[in-house]
């Protein structure tokens, strides 16, 4: 696979191809998750509004953290769901 510049985020679901994501610099620029051997494949409709939505539901979830944090399973989850999303795992 070569090594491609990652596509600057934030990113939207495509409006015209709702299986890509685009680039919210350059909505003309798809984007495609590509396996181990370089070749392209289109995520679900569902995937693709997730992934354009993530970075919004990470900062919205570190918000409700840092104002409510409490000790129980739900907070554990989702302190473990920010560690992960941040590299911090």
């Amino acid at each position: 696979m070569r090594d491609m510049p990652p596509t600057k985020g934030p990113w939207l679901q495509h409006p015209d191809y709702p299986r890509c994501l685009a680039s919210v610099e350059d909505p003309t620029m798809s984007l495609l998750t590509v396996d181990e051997d370089g070749y392209g494949a289109f995520l679900s409709s569902d995937d693709c509004r997730l992934a354009a939505a993530a970075p919004e539901l990470l900062e919205a979830l570190k918000a409700v953290v840092s104002v409510a944090d409490r000790a129980t399973v739900e907070f554990d989850k989702a302190r473990a769901a920010i560690a992960k999303a941040t590299g911090a795992a």
